[in-house]
C-alpha cells in the first residue's frame, strides 16, 4: 500500500506575486507542523534562486515553487505543495531631459534622458535603443518620443517626454565699408556673411543693403535695407559707412582760339569743359581775368580764368582755364576833319580858336593830334587837344590863305597826316569902328588917329585929305597912327579918307 505525504501546517499560498527589485523573502518554515524538514525549489531557477527557505528574485517572470517534505520513512511518496510565483517587472521611470535643442541646419544631438527606478545593482547598461523626436527641421518645438528605448524584461518603462527645440540659426552680416568719388554712381554695396556656407548665401538671404541718403562730401551709414532671411534664421547686422570724397580736377580743356579786333573784348565762353581724375567730364563756369588783358597789343596772347567749383570738386593743382586770343592789327585812321577853315587874322585876340579837329577812325576814339613842326604855316597856329587856334604874333602882314599839316597818331602807333587850307577873313568897312575926331593937343588923351582894325591886311592904304583935296597923311600900315600934323605943323581941319585893299572881298568905298 502506497502512502502520500504532504507538508503539514505550512503557510505556502498557491499564488505569490512579487516585483523585480523586491528583497529576498522567506518561502515558509524550514519544518512543518510535525517537524518534518521542508525542501523548497523552483521550476525555473532563472526567475528565482532558492537557498534553504530563502528566495532571491533574479528576474521578472513566472515560475512554480515547490515545498516538499523530506526524510520520513513511513511515507513512500512525498507530494510537494506548489506555488505559482509571478515576478512583475519593476517600474523604470525614463524622463527625457528638458531644454534639449539645436540650431537650424545642424545635426541633432544625442537625445538624453534621466533614469529612475533601477533595482539591485542594475544600471544604464540594461538600457538599449534611443529616444527619437517628432519629425521636422523647421524652427519650432518637437515632441521627444521614447523611440526604441528599452530596459529589458525586468523593467516596465514609465516614460515622461519633453520637447526638443530648434532655434533659429544666427547669421552675422557685416556691411563692407565703401568709398566713392563725388559725382560717381554708388558702388555695389556688399557684405560679409558668417554662420552659413558660402553656397547657401543666395538661398538664405534676399534683398539688399541701403545707405543713408545724401550726395555731399562725408560719411553715410550703410544700413540693413530690405536684406532679410527666411524664417529659420536670425540675422545679426553690423553697420558700416560709405564715404564720399571730393573729385579732383586733372585737366581743363582750353577753348579754341578767338580772333578779335584791336581793342575790342570779344564774347568769351561762359563755361569750359574739365576732366576729373576719375574720368568725369564737367561743365564749369569761368571768370576771365580781363583786367590783365591788353587788347591794344597786336598778336597772340592767352587769357586766363578761374573756374567755379561746385560742391564736391577740388582743384588742388590750381588749374586755370586758358583762352587763346589773336588780336588783329588796328587799321589806320581814315581821315582827319576840321570843323572850320576860316578865321580873322586881324582879331585882337592873342589866341583865336578856328575850329575843332576830329579823326575818322572806326576802331578807336583816342588819338593824339599835333601840328608837324617846321612845315608850312604850322608855327603860326597852336593845337590844344583837338582845338586849332590862330596864334596872333602881332605880325603886320597877313595872308589871304594859310596851309597847315596836321598829324594824327592812334594808340596802335598808326600815323596819318593831312594838309588843311585856312582862309583869312578880314573885317568889312561897315563893321569897323572909325573915330571921326581926335584932339592932338599933346595932353596924352586922344592925341592920334588910326584904324588898327585894318592891321595885317595886304594891299591896305589909308590916306587923309584936306577938304580942298590936299593929301595930308598916307600909310600902308594900319598900325601907324596920324598925330594931326602936316609938314611938321599941327592942323585943325575936317578931312575925308579913302581906304583901299586888295582881297577877294573887293574895295572899301570912300565916306
Amino acid at each position: 500500500m502506497e502512502f502520500f505525504r504532504f507538508p503539514q501546517g505550512l503557510d505556502f499560498p498557491s499564488e505569490m506575486e512579487k516585483s523585480y527589485g523586491d528583497p529576498d523573502y522567506t518561502l515558509g518554515p524550514e519544518v512543518d507542523a510535525h517537524g518534518i524538514s521542508i525542501s523548497y525549489f523552483a521550476l525555473d531557477t532563472s526567475v528565482v534562486k532558492i537557498t534553504g527557505n530563502q528566495a532571491m528574485i533574479l528576474k521578472a517572470g513566472i515560475t512554480t515553487i515547490y515545498a516538499k517534505a523530506i526524510g520520513h520513512s513511513v511515507y513512500n511518496t512525498n507530494i510537494p505543495l506548489e506555488q505559482t510565483l509571478t515576478v512583475s517587472p519593476a517600474v523604470l521611470r525614463i524622463s527625457s531631459k528638458t531644454d534639449q535643442s539645436k540650431f537650424f541646419g545642424t545635426d541633432d544631438p544625442m537625445l538624453e534622458y534621466i533614469l529612475e527606478g533601477f533595482q539591485y545593482d542594475d544600471g544604464s547598461e540594461v538600457i538599449t535603443g534611443n529616444l527619437i523626436r517628432e519629425l521636422g527641421e523647421q524652427v519650432g518645438f518637437y515632441e521627444i518620443l521614447i523611440g526604441s528605448l528599452a530596459a529589458g524584461g525586468n523593467y516596465e518603462i514609465e516614460y515622461h517626454g519633453s520637447h526638443f527645440q530648434i532655434f533659429k540659426k544666427k547669421i552675422v552680416v557685416e556691411a563692407i565699408e565703401k568709398q566713392k568719388i563725388y559725382g560717381q554712381d554708388d558702388p555695389q554695396l556688399s557684405f560679409l556673411v558668417s554662420g552659413i556656407n558660402p553656397d547657401e548665401i543666395s538661398v538664405v538671404l534676399s534683398g539688399s543693403l541701403m545707405r543713408e541718403s545724401g550726395e555731399k562730401i562725408g560719411k553715410y551709414q550703410i544700413g540693413q535695407g530690405n536684406l532679410q532671411t527666411d524664417f529659420n534664421y536670425e540675422l545679426v547686422f553690423k553697420e558700416s559707412f560709405l564715404e564720399i570724397i571730393p573729385a579732383e580736377l586733372s585737366l581743363i580743356f582750353n577753348p579754341s582760339e578767338i580772333v578779335t579786333e584791336w581793342s575790342k573784348l570779344p564774347a568769351l565762353p561762359k563755361f569750359v569743359s574739365a576732366l576729373t581724375q576719375d574720368g568725369q567730364i564737367l561743365e564749369l563756369g569761368v571768370t576771365w581775368q580781363t583786367n590783365q588783358l591788353n587788347l591794344m597789343e597786336v598778336g597772340t596772347c592767352v587769357l586766363y580764368g578761374s573756374v567755379g567749383l561746385p560742391q564736391g570738386i577740388v582743384n588742388t593743382e590750381m588749374l586755370k582755364a586758358a583762352q587763346p586770343l589773336k588780336i588783329l592789327a588796328k587799321p589806320a585812321p581814315e581821315d582827319v576833319l576840321l570843323s572850320n577853315n576860316r578865321f580873322e587874322p586881324g582879331s585882337p585876340k592873342s589866341i583865336q580858336e578856328i575850329g575843332k579837329l576830329s579823326v575818322i577812325d572806326k576802331a578807336d576814339v583816342v588819338h593824339t593830334l599835333s601840328l608837324v613842326k617846321g612845315t608850312l604855316d604850322n608855327s603860326l597856329f597852336v593845337l590844344n587837344g583837338n582845338s586849332l587856334s590862330w596864334k596872333n604874333t602881332g605880325d603886320s602882314k597877313f595872308k589871304n590863305q594859310y596851309s597847315i599839316l596836321v598829324e594824327a597818331l592812334d594808340r596802335a602807333g598808326n600815323v596819318i597826316q593831312k594838309q588843311f587850307q585856312l582862309k583869312s577873313e578880314f573885317v568889312r568897312l561897315g563893321d569897323i569902328e572909325i573915330f571921326n575926331s581926335f584932339s592932338p593937343d599933346q595932353d596924352g588923351i586922344n592925341d592920334s588917329w588910326g584904324v588898327p582894325a585894318l592891321s595885317g591886311i595886304e594891299g591896305i592904304r589909308i590916306q587923309i585929305f584936306e577938304k580942298s583935296g590936299q593929301l595930308m597923311h598916307s600909310t600902308v600900315n594900319p598900325s601907324e597912327r596920324w598925330d594931326g600934323t602936316f609938314l611938321g605943323r599941327h592942323l585943325l581941319l575936317g578931312f575925308d579918307f579913302i581906304q583901299n585893299r586888295r582881297s577877294e572881298e573887293g574895295l572899301f568905298e570912300p565916306i
